[in-house]
């Protein structure tokens, strides 16, 4: 009888914890899922850990929770205050002309996805075609390209700073990335898909 008392004492607790922070349980739940699967695929210990640690940081930098159909459901000023509500300091980064848009921002911002990198990492590669673009939010890149046609030999063409954007030509017309961007420091960035680009200026 103790033991059975002490199993619904514990049930009953978990309930209540789910009930009172319903976003500490969707994002466990999604965290447990991801690694289910990671597990499943026999990914390293060390990898798995860099998923991990990439949720987290994610899930600090958005809602965790289906924000896409609240929004869907507002009218465009509403849905507008919402964005700049909860988006205010990612709008205040972002070097986006005043001229663009209000439904373009809007678009941009909501499908907008967090990433860290480290120093020396390679955020996108010279002639590669390109399928997101990026938001510098902190941190710096070196902008490199090949020497004439020497692939082996680089130049520095430029600094890449916060607010700055990466290859939204290149995304946007499907064209080759037109340098290597490598990190100078550590930094985060915010990358958009070419698809929401689309979506977005249509």
């Amino acid at each position: 009888i103790g033991a059975l008392s002490f199993g619904f004492i514990i049930a009953t607790v978990t309930v209540i914890i789910e009930t009172v922070d319903p976003v500490a349980t969707a994002k466990r739940e999604i965290l447990e899922e991801i690694m289910r699967y990671a597990h499943e695929r026999q990914l390293n210990t060390r990898l798995q850990r860099r998923i991990r640690r990439h949720l987290n940081y994610s899930f600090a930098a958005r809602s965790v929770l289906k924000e896409k159909i609240v929004l869907d459901n507002l009218s465009d000023h509403m849905r507008w205050k919402v964005i700049f509500y909860t988006r205010s300091q990612l709008l205040s980064v972002l070097a986006l002309s005043k001229k663009i848009n209000i439904h373009v921002v809007m678009t941009m911002t909501q499908n907008l996805q967090p990433m860290r990198f480290r120093t020396r990492e390679t955020i996108a590669i010279f002639r590669e075609v390109c399928e997101e673009m990026y938001f510098l939010k902190t941190g710096t890149l070196a902008a490199k390209r090949a020497a004439s046609d020497n692939l082996e030999s680089t130049i520095l063409v430029g600094v890449i700073r916060a607010g700055d954007d990466i290859e939204l030509d290149s995304t946007l017309n499907c064209l080759p990335t037109s340098c290597t961007y490598s990190a100078i420091s550590d930094g985060e960035c915010f990358w958009l898909s070419q698809y929401h680009l689309w979506q977005a200026i249509s």
